[in-house]
């Protein structure tokens, strides 16, 4: 289950690493190359497996904010920290006028941060949409 495997990997990530370091350190290497080739508009939504594997396939970068600077640039970036932005806004709204428990928004904020940065979906469409849907209401 998630607990076995997220303890496989710290026992991993304790006793050096393994292959999994170096191939993450090599993708975030080529994205940051991608990303710094087309700056402000990225190579494309997609396009990351391209350039790295050679062939279009469902692989990622294993970072949310190399992925959408290598494959949508700045304009990518800028507009994902705006819906992130605008999320904790709205967040912080609700706690000030009391519409949601604060129980409710902290497991809205660990879901958050847990999807952020331990994507789990092979295409990281949960972790783009979730704080969309959290903007929205």
């Amino acid at each position: 289950g998630l607990f076995s495997t997220t303890l496989s990997r710290l026992v991993l990530l304790f006793n050096g690493g393994g292959d999994s370091v170096l191939d993450r350190l090599d993708r975030y290497e080529i994205a940051l190359k991608i990303w710094s080739e087309n700056v402000l508009l990225g190579s494309g939504i997609g396009s990351f497996p391209i350039h790295y594997l050679g062939y279009d396939s469902s692989d990622y970068a294993h970072n949310i904010f190399l992925e959408l600077g290598s494959e949508m640039g700045m304009i990518g970036i800028v507009s994902f920290a705006f819906i992130l932005f605008y999320a904790a806004f709205r967040l912080q709204k609700s706690i000030e006028y009391k519409l949601i428990p604060k129980n409710t928004i902290y497991c809205i904020l660990l879901i958050t941060f847990f999807l952020l940065l331990n994507p789990t979906s092979e295409n990281l469409i949960i972790p783009l949409h979730f704080p969309l849907l959290l903007s929205t209401g």
